[in-house]
Parts: C-alpha cells; sequence; structure tokens
C-alpha cells in the first residue's frame, strides 16, 4: 500500500488507478510504471496505514505457489561461503582439547613442554573450558590438541554418572514440593487406586551434531573486532564478543556466514551455545593476530550444549465411555511452557508438574524445545489409554478433541495412510502421534516393522495445518527434515557417562543419526487453510516422530518406554 501511494504521487495519477505487479507500480491506463525500487525512499517515509487492505487469496501469485530453494544450485555446486572456509592473510590456525569430565574446569595440562616442542606449535593456552592450541596449520593444530593430556576438576555435584539421570529418580517426582506448570480442573495431587493407570518414560541427554564442524575465525583490524562465524542469532553474538573485549558492539564486525546445520547448537540467545565463538575471541585476546578455530567432532561432542535427560510419571483415571476423568503428569523439565505441556486434548480435570531442577549439562535448546519431552510423553500416554479404553488410538483421540483444526488432521493423516484398513502383525504395527506447537497442527503415522529384532519405519505420513502455507515446497522439506530429525532420536540419539564421568559418545559412530538405510518414505499431506500463518513449520513433525515410532511398537505386542530403542 505503501508503495502503491508512492508510486501514484511519482506517476502523478490517484493512486486507485494503480496496481502493483513485478516490482513495479503500474498505472494500466497510461502504460505508465515506476520500479520499487525508485520510490522505496518515498514509501519508507509514509505513514503506516491503519488498516491495511490485503489481497484476497484468489489474487495471490507466489503465496501457496511450491518454490524451489534459491540457494540450492549454490549449494550443489559447493558455492556457499560457511565458516570454515573463511581466509584471512596471515592467520594461524587453533584447535582445543576438551575437558576429560563433563561439566569439569579445565585447571592445566601435565605434558605442556610436550606440545610446545610440537612441530609447528606457537602457542599453548589454557582456557576454563578447554586447552587451545595455536600452530602454522590446521592439521598440526589439531595433532597437538589431540596429544594434550588435560588436567581437569569435576563439577561442584561431582563426576556426572547414570545416578544424576532423571530416569533413575523416579523417587525424586514421586515427593511433595513440584513446581505446577498448569492445573485445570479438580486434581489435587498424585492420583490412586486400583483404577489408576500410571506409566513411566525416560528421555537421554541429546547433543546437535550440525554437520559442519563448530568454528570461528577473529582478528583486528580498522580498529574494530572482526569475527567471522555462522550464527543463529548475529546481534546476540555481537554483544557477546563486544563484552569479551570491552568494546561497543559498533566495534565488533560480525560476518554472518552459511552454517552447515545450527538445530539449536548455534543458537545465541543461550551464552554457553556460543562457545565456539567466545572461546576464539578469549584466545585470540591472548595470542594477538587473526585466529582461525575449529572444533573437531570429538571436541564439540564433549563441549556442547545438550537437550536434558528427562523422566515423566503420567496418570490418569477413566470413566465408564474410556475417557480421562483426571490426569497428572510430572516431570523434570528445566524450562516449562504451559502451552506445550498441556495436552491437546480436552481433558476436565488436568496437572501438569515438574521438578524445574537445572540441567546437570550445558542447555542447549534441542530442535522443538520442550515439544520433544512433553509431547512425547503425552502421546505415549494418550496411546496406552486408547489401549486401555479398547479403542483404536485415532479414534479415541478424536473423541477427546474439540479444535476443529487439529480434527482435521488427524482425519486426514488416518485416510491418506489407510489406517483403518492396514493390517497389524507380530511383526509389523502402525503408530500415531500429533502435535499442536508453534502455532500450527501436526500428525504423524508410520509403519514400522521389527527386523532381527530392531525397527525398520517403511514408511511416514504427516499431515500438518501451519494455516496459509507460503511456500509449500519448503513447507514439506521441513516436514520431512523433522521426521528424520525425531527418528534418529528415537532410534539412537544419546549422550551418557563412563565411570570417570567423561561422556562416551565421541563422533558418529557412536552417536548415530539416520542415514539413508534407514530413512523412510516420507509422504506429506498440507491442509489448506485460509488461516494466517502463526509460527513456523521447521519443528512441527519432530516431536510426532518418536512416540509414533514407540505407538506403532505397541502394536506388535511390546510397550517400550524408554528413549532410544536402538542404543
Amino acid at each position: 500500500m505503501l508503495l502503491a501511494e508512492a508510486g501514484a504521487a511519482a506517476l502523478g495519477v490517484p493512486v486507485s488507478e494503480v496496481i502493483t505487479r513485478d516490482s513495479h507500480v503500474i498505472h494500466e491506463a497510461s502504460g505508465k510504471k515506476v520500479a520499487y525500487g525508485d520510490i522505496a525512499a518515498d514509501a519508507a517515509a509514509l505513514p503506516l496505514p491503519e488498516e491495511p487492505v490485503y489481497k484476497s487469496r484468489s489474487e495471490y501469485k507466489f503465496i501457496g505457489t511450491a518454490h524451489h530453494r534459491v540457494d540450492l544450485p549454490e549449494k550443489i555446486f559447493g558455492e556457499p561461503i560457511y565458516g570454515i572456509d573463511t581466509d584471512v592473510p596471515g592467520m594461524r590456525y587453533a584447535a582445543v582439547a576438551p575437558p576429560t569430565i563433563a561439566g569439569g574446569t579445565v585447571t592445566g595440562l601435565a605434558n605442556r613442554a610436550e606440545i610446545e616442542a610440537m612441530r609447528g606449535v606457537e602457542a599453548v593456552v589454557v582456557l576454563d573450558n578447554c586447552v587451545a592450541v595455536v600452530a602454522d596449520k590446521v592439521w598440526r593444530a589439531q595433532w597437538a590438541a589431540d596429544k594434550v593430556q588435560v588436567q581437569c576438576d569435576p563439577p561442584d555435584q561431582g563426576p556426572l554418572n547414570d545416578g544424576v539421570l532423571p530416569g533413575n529418580r523416579f523417587a525424586d517426582l514421586e515427593k511433595g514440593g513440584l513446581s505446577t506448570i498448569i492445573s485445570e480442573g479438580e486434581v489435587d495431587g498424585p492420583l490412586t487406586g486400583d483404577d489408576v493407570i500410571e506409566a513411566r518414560y525416560t528421555l537421554p541427554f541429546l547433543a546437535h551434531v550440525p554437520m559442519e564442524p563448530l568454528n570461528c575465525t577473529v582478528w583486528n583490524e580498522d580498529d574494530k573486532v572482526h569475527v567471522a562465524s555462522g550464527v543463529q542469532g548475529p546481534i546476540n553474538a555481537r554483544i557477546a564478543v563486544a563484552d569479551i573485549y570491552g568494546v561497543s558492539i559498533d566495534d565488533v564486525e560480525l560476518h554472518a556466514c552459511s552454517l552447515g546445520g545450527g538445530f539449536g547448537r548455534r543458537n545465541s540467545l543461550i551464552y554457553e551455545a556460543l562457545n565456539y565463538v567466545t572461546t576464539t575471541c578469549e584466545l585470540q585476546k591472548v595470542v594477538g593476530g587473526a585466529i582461525k578455530m575449529t572444533f573437531s567432532r570429538e571436541a564439540e561432542m564433549k563441549m556442547s550444549t545438550y537437550r536434558p535427560a528427562d523422566a515423566a510419571i503420567m496418570q490418569a483415571r477413566l470413566g465408564p465411555d474410556g475417557k480421562p476423568t483426571a490426569w497428572y503428569g510430572r516431570s523434570f523439565i528445566s524450562i516449562p511452557l504451559a502451552s506445550e505441556a498441556k495436552p491437546v486434548y480436552d481433558l476436565p480435570n488436568f496437572a501438569m508438574l515438574t521438578a524445574a531442577e537445572p540441567p546437570v549439562l550445558a542447555y542447549g535448546v534441542w530442535r522443538s524445545v520442550e515439544a520433544t519431552q512433553t509431547i512425547h510423553f503425552i502421546e505415549c500416554f494418550v496411546d496406552e489409554l486408547a489401549i486401555a479404553a479398547g479403542a483404536d488410538p485415532i479414534a479415541y483421540r478424536r473423541s477427546l478433541l474439540s479444535d476443529p483444526r487439529a480434527i482435521a488432521v488427524l482425519d486426514r493423516v488416518a485416510e491418506i495412510s489407510g489406517w483403518t484398513d492396514r493390517p497389524r502383525t507380530k511383526n509389523r504395527g502402525y503408530g500415531v502421534a500429533m502435535s499442536g506447537s508453534f502455532g500450527s497442527w501436526a500428525a504423524t503415522v508410520l509403519d514400522v516393522e521389527r527386523v532381527d529384532g530392531v525397527p525398520k519405519v517403511h514408511t511416514a505420513w504427516t499431515v500438518i495445518d501451519c494455516g496459509t502455507a507460503v511456500n509449500p515446497g519448503s513447507v514439506e522439506t521441513q516436514m520431512q527434515g523433522g521426521i528424520h530429525w525425531g527418528l534418529s532420536a528415537g532410534l539412537y540419539g544419546k549422550i551418557d557417562f563412563d565411570e570417570q564421568g567423561a561422556i562416551r559418545q565421541t563422533n558418529f559412530h557412536n552417536y548415530r543419526v539416520v542415514t539413508f538405510s534407514d530413512a523412510p518414505r516420507i509422504v506429506v499431506d498440507i491442509i489448506d487453510s485460509p488461516d494466517a500463518p502463526v509460527g513456523g513449520v521447521g519443528e512441527v513433525s519432530t516431536p510426532t516422530a518418536g512416540p509414533a515410532l514407540l505407538n506403532a511398537l505397541a502394536q506388535m505386542g511390546e510397550r517400550p518406554r524408554d528413549l532410544p530403542l536402538v542404543g
């Protein structure tokens, strides 16, 4: 509207006679037109309209039409500049030796003389979270860092072990004094009696494992600090760098590069998630010059941020119609979000409480945030209630819903998956889960076969109502990626500790993710909705994959309640 107004003024015609199309304001009666770029400054100076008039859906030209990513050809041919591609004249290379104890503080190294004598090594610097080695070549820096004998103090609570994991501390959830996340109706405390259905679930710590190794390059130029890296929040990254150097944010120049995966690991809202940037800055302050630091995969696994391990006790009592008359849940979730902790189902009496404990490892916003915990527990448990009530899992969920969008998503996934007609056997089952998060509704059905005792997912059908799908092609690929990410966690994802409190996982050989051989055929169906988009679509399908996987196995006569399934 602002461009139309400015364009009409530039053309000397009434605004009611112009249209906007193909980056121009056009007066069709005279054939005159003006490009947006020529009037952008004039349009920006105009007051915003109090009641903007939107196009009707019938006039949409691009919205609702699938478009390929504009950067895809560049990525295929290796043209984008990632942080790891940064090259600054005269830069030296740094690698890190991580703490030997999870959550520990580095105090030194036992073999400094040996490391300093290695070829190409220019400096060895002890920082709180690592020992950094600077060398003239990247491989020499890494070779030396691998030889460092790190000295490390354990965290205040002592070395981490299985005893600190929520899944081994259900007794803590049975104690009083928990915090209420959300409560509706009359549920005053844990449910008791022979008619109470109870289930206990556990989820492990998870890492983010972006494919591009974490890296950062820092140098000084023109009285400014220059930082080149891939981050999910450039402004917060600049603030963190400015704090380290004691300068104004205006004196920090961030060269934001393409990033080879984020998934929350590069989330700049959490200071610890920026450790690959802040560690480079702390090192550069000591040694000066241009420094390019790269975390090896092994270092990153031990210096990451992590989705907290969690456990839940879920209880319910069913009425004569098989529907819950009371639902009481408890978990360890550390950052409770009421909107995600509440089931999407209509429950007359409901309460969800949390121990609200701070994470014992550095917290990281994993893809889908808390939804992969709260929705996981809810969708596994509602499936158990359906079985207890002798009801079909989709029909049962549908009977508990009143939101028409949620019902439509559930009906559609049942239709496209052929839910009612698919045969179930002792080695083949179909599981369903749904989510209402990030302003969207989604539901997923997985076709799972047990092959040599290991789950194999053949097909995933997933349906989403995200309001108006601006680019359906992007929505489809995001839903596909979310399913793969959720299956990676459900099948393989786990961070745990050895007897000394060190993280066992070091690389993709023992922190597995879904590969081509695991990947199912994925069918995505996008409901054509006139509603405005409310949130995003990148995280909506992820929390459905894990519970749908477990719910499929339940149809084969087993009900696993702990992830991952394949350790």
